[in-house]
């Protein structure tokens, strides 16, 4: 039986394996040049196996198992178009200790961690992550490849724009738009707009 396979097999893809493992979704395994030794599941090769692995029958889906630090949004974004190309589909992935309002939409390829809190009206885009712990509240407009770091929050109404990442423990104020290409501070309390290609950090975050 094809499976998923998980593009990365660092900290964030090995999380990824735990989110599809406590939903019982059915993983093959990771993809990865330089995989550490001791994996929940099996190395199935590299990059350039791909095409051989989806011939054998063996995956089928994906899930983008890296995070924005190394390589940014543009580097998850691009490796997302190009596994659909090559004939993936984007799996997604929920842990069952998320929790879900009634209508909520999820993109294709997006993970939704232990503890992430999505309130109705709210839609996540495709390829995105909303990382442990993080509350999206009602109404909220998460754009493609977005990451919602760990702890962060944010009130109603909130858009965030496509390859944005908002930093661990992050707030962001009720009706607030935040760009594209935009990363947010750890830690920072954002209560007005920010523009497209932005940082911005502080209490409140303000663009340097």
């Amino acid at each position: 039986m094809s499976g998923v396979a998980i593009i990365g097999a660092g900290g964030h893809g090995r999380v990824v394996a735990s989110v599809l493992q406590a939903a019982n979704r059915e993983a093959a395994g990771f993809i990865d040049s330089g995989a550490p030794a001791d994996l929940p599941l099996p190395l199935l090769g590299q990059d350039k196996d791909i095409p051989k692995l989806i011939e054998d029958g063996v995956i089928d889906s994906f899930i983008i198992g890296l995070g924005s630090v190394k390589g940014g949004a543009s580097l998850r974004a691009k490796l997302f178009d190009g596994l659909i190309e090559q004939g993936l589909t984007p799996a997604v992935a929920i842990h069952p200790m998320a929790m879900l309002s009634h209508g909520v939409k999820i993109g294709a390829g997006s993970v939704l961690m232990a503890g992430a809190i999505i309130n109705t009206g709210t839609s996540i885009g495709r390829n995105c992550i909303v990382n442990t712990g993080a509350i999206i509240d009602h109404d909220g407009d998460i754009k493609d490849h977005v990451h919602i770091a760990p702890g962060v929050i944010c009130s109603g109404n909130v858009t965030v724009g496509q390859h944005s990442l908002l930093g661990v423990g992050s707030t962001v104020k009720q009706g607030v738009t935040i760009g594209a290409n935009v990363t947010i501070g750890a830690g920072s309390v954002v209560l007005s707009d920010i523009t497209s290609g932005a940082t911005a950090y502080g209490n409140p975050a303000k663009i340097p």
